[in-house]
This record gives structure tokens, sequence and C-alpha cells, in this order.
């Protein structure tokens, strides 16, 4: 029974402090896709449109890798998180709502999410933009998924 203990302390342990891996693909100078690399068979994306001021992150992934994606982050961008927004209500792209949010990011999601345990705080119904500077993304709510662009 000890050694079982001693086992399962180790695991645990490890995983706490294993760092997320990410993929990350350069769209253009202010769009990134990250890719949380699980194992061969899953991944989680996520978005980051890089403004003037601030990043929009499309996606805030799953709590435990907050830290890490937002580390990752950094490596292209010493901007603030201003904005999370959620494409869906699956828990994997907004599991890390509050962490963003703690850190001074707006969440954003379609008014359907309130119907979830998501944490969210501005909604909107069929389109919102934001503007980052030069630039604006805009998400778009469709009855499938929300597509952000």
């Amino acid at each position: 029974m000890k050694r079982f203990a001693i086992y399962l302390v180790f695991f645990c342990t490890f995983q706490m402090f294993a760092q997320v891996k990410y993929d990350v693909k350069k769209v253009n100078d202010h769009v990134y896709i990250f890719t949380e690399l699980w194992d061969a068979n899953a991944n989680g994306n996520c978005g980051v449109v890089i403004g003037d001021k601030e990043v929009v992150l499309i996606n805030s992934m799953m709590m435990g890798s907050a830290p890490d994606l937002e580390r990752e982050i950094q490596k292209i961008t010493d901007l603030p998180i201003g904005f999370v927004i959620n494409s869906d209500s699956d828990t994997y792209n907004h599991h890390a709502n509050t962490y963003f949010a703690d850190k001074g990011a707006t969440i954003i999601s379609h008014e359907n999410i309130k119907y979830s345990e998501a944490y969210h705080q501005l909604l909107f119904k069929d389109e919102i933009s934001i503007s980052i500077g030069d630039d604006e993304v805009t998400a778009y709510h469709t009855q499938l998924i929300h597509w952000i662009i």
C-alpha cells in the first residue's frame, strides 16, 4: 500500500510541473495559431491576434495550461491579453476564462453561453467587433459554430 501512495504522489507531482508544449504557426504579422499538443490523436487550438496595445485571445483553453499558454504568447509579444473570445461552449475552449479575466482581460461569448457553466462578462447576439488599433476583430454567430474573422 505504501508503494502505491509513493507512486501516486510522484505521478501527481510530475503532472503538476510538466510544461505544456505548443506548436505555433504565424499566419501573418498579427495573427498566430497556437496548437496545444496533447497526444498524437488530439490537440487543442486557439488564436492570437496582436493589436497595437493589446492581444485578442480566441479561446482560453484549459485552466491547467493557462500559465503555459500565457508564457508562449509572451514569447511573441509583451502586450497584455485584453480580450478573450470564446468560439463555442466546449469546456476545452473556455475553461481558463477566469484566469485571463483575473489578469484584466474582458471575456466575450455568444449569448447562449449563459446557459453553460462558462465564465463570461460580455455577451453578443449576432456579431461583435473589437477595435485593436488599426485592425478590427469580428466574431460572428452561426447556427453550427461561432466563427472569428
